[in-house]
C-alpha cells in the first residue's frame, strides 16, 4: 500500500522534528498495517495512551470517590472487571485495544454479544437489561475519558452514536429466572435448608438468609432492611415497610411465621443504636466508622457452608441466594392460581416497582393489595413447614 507507505514515513518524519522516536510506531506497522494503528500501539506502549482495561479501571477508581458504593459496584459489573463473570467474555471485542482504535462498531459488538446470551430462538427472553446496563456504563466511561484525555489520551467518544439495547420481548410479569442452575430448589431442599441453618456460624447472616427464602426478596433488599421499618399489625402480625426507592415509591409485605421469626430474633440480637436490622460486621477500611449494613455476601458465606459436600444443601452445590428468590417464583407461580390470584400475584411480592408513589408511612396499612399479599406469603410460610416436615422424616430414616 504505497500511499499508507508514504504517509507513514511523513508521519515518521513529523515525530522525528519533534524530537520524538518513531522506531516504535514503525515496528508496530510492520504487523498493523496502518499508520493510526500503528501509531495508537506504539501510544499505549509508551503510555501516552491508555488500553481498554487501564482506562476502564482508572474510571472505576474515580467512580469508587465520586459515585455511590452501588453505582461503582454496579458499572465493575457492567463494564466486565469482575474476573470470572460472563461480561467479562461480552468485551472480548475490545480487550487490549489501545482507547483511540476503538470505535462505535466495537462497542456495539460488545452491547450485541450481552444480548446474544438472552436470545432463544429468535426473541430476546433475557439480558436486555443487562446489555442496557452495559452501553449506560460504556457512555459513562468513555464520556469520562474524553474529559480526562491529558490522563487517557482520547480525544473523541466513540460511544455518542450507541444506541441503547432493546426491550425485552418478554412481559415484565414473566419474571425470567435470574440464576443458571439446572433446576429450582425442592420443597424438600428448602426444608433442608431451613433446618441447617440452625447450625450456621454466622447468626446474623442467616436469619437474613432466612428472611429472603421467606419472602423471596432480593439481598440487597434484605441487608438494606431498617430497624423501624417492622411494624406490628393488629391483622397480619407483622409488616416490612420496603423504601423510599430513587422513585420515592414504597412496598409493604405481611410477614407470616417463619419470616416474623427471623425479624423478631434479629431485632432481639442486634445492636439497638443501629438503624439497620443486619449492622456491619467488617470494617471495610481503617477509618470506617461500623455503623453500615451487613455486605450482601455474608449471605453468599452461609450458602457457601450450607452447599458443601456433608452439608444439607449438598445435594444442590450449584446452589446461591438468587435461588432462593427463584424458588419462590417456582413454587409459588402454580398456587396462585389455585389461591384464585392473578398472573400479577407472584410480581407482587417480588418485584421492586410493585409500590405506590408518594404512599405515606401510616397509611400503609390500608395498601388494597395487603390481603392479597398475605395469602400469598402465608401460603409459601406453609409449604416451606411441608418441606421442613419432609426434610425431618428424611433425616429419620435409617
Amino acid at each position: 500500500d504505497i500511499p499508507e507507505l508514504r504517509n507513514l514515513v511523513a508521519r515518521a518524519r513529523g515525530m522525528l522534528t519533534e524530537g520524538n522516536d518513531p522506531s516504535a510506531m514503525l515496528k508496530a506497522s510492520v504487523a498493523h498495517r496502518s499508520v493510526d494503528a500503528s501509531t495508537a500501539q506504539a501510544a499505549a506502549a509508551s503510555g501516552t495512551v491508555m488500553r481498554w482495561e487501564g482506562m476502564r479501571d482508572a474510571y472505576l477508581a474515580w467512580c469508587k470517590g465520586h459515585r455511590s458504593p452501588d453505582t461503582h459496584r454496579g458499572y465493575r459489573s457492567a463494564l466486565g472487571a469482575v474476573p470470572g463473570s460472563p461480561l467479562e467474555a461480552d468485551f472480548k471485542a475490545i480487550a487490549g485495544r489501545p482507547v483511540t482504535l476503538i470505535t462505535t462498531h466495537d462497542l456495539r459488538l460488545v452491547r450485541n454479544s450481552v444480548l446474544g446470551r438472552g436470545n432463544v430462538d429468535g426473541k430476546q427472553v433475557s439480558n436486555s437489561n443487562q446489555a442496557r446496563l452495559s452501553v449506560a456504563a460504556m457512555k459513562a466511561v468513555f464520556g469520562w475519558a474524553v474529559e480526562n484525555s491529558e490522563i487517557t489520551g482520547l480525544t473523541q467518544n466513540p460511544s455518542t452514536e450507541l444506541k441503547r439495547a432493546p426491550m425485552s420481548s418478554v412481559s415484565a410479569y414473566d419474571e425470567p429466572d435470574e440464576s443458571e442452575a439446572p433446576r429450582a430448589l425442592t420443597l424438600e431442599e428448602l426444608g433442608m435448608l431451613v433446618i441447617g441453618l440452625e447450625a450456621a456460624r454466622n447468626h446474623a447472616a442467616r436469619l437474613a438468609v432466612l428472611l429472603q427464602m421467606m419472602t423471596g426478596q432480593r439481598r440487597m433488599t434484605i441487608v438494606r432492611a431498617r430497624r423501624r421499618a417492622f411494624l406490628d399489625h393488629p391483622t397480619y402480625g407483622m409488616i416490612w415497610k420496603i423504601g423510599p426507592d430513587k422513585s420515592k415509591k414504597y412496598r409493604v409485605l405481611p410477614l407470616p411465621d417463619l419470616a416474623a421469626s427471623a425479624v423478631r430474633t434479629a431485632q432481639a440480637y442486634g445492636r439497638s443504636g443501629n438503624v439497620w436490622l443486619f449492622p456491619q460486621q467488617r470494617l471495610r477500611r481503617k477509618e470506617d466508622p461500623g455503623t453500615g449494613h451487613m455486605s450482601e455476601r455474608m449471605l453468599n458465606e452461609v450458602m457457601e457452608e450450607l452447599r458443601a459436600p456433608g452439608g444439607p444443601l449438598e445435594s444442590a452445590p450449584w446452589a446461591a441466594t438468587h435461588d432462593l428468590r427463584r424458588a419462590f417464583v417456582t413454587h409459588m407461580r402454580p398456587r396462585a392460581t389455585i389461591l384464585g390470584l392473578g398472573k400479577d400475584a407472584v410480581p407482587m411480592i417480588t418485584r421492586a416497582d410493585e409500590g405506590r408513589e408518594g404512599l405515606d408511612e401510616t397509611v400503609y396499612d390500608q395498601d388494597p393489595a395487603l390481603p392479597a399479599k398475605a395469602m400469598m406469603l402465608e401460603e409459601w410460610d406453609r409449604l416451606i413447614k411441608e418441606g421442613c416436615a419432609r426434610a425431618e422424616a428424611r433425616l429419620q430414616r435409617p
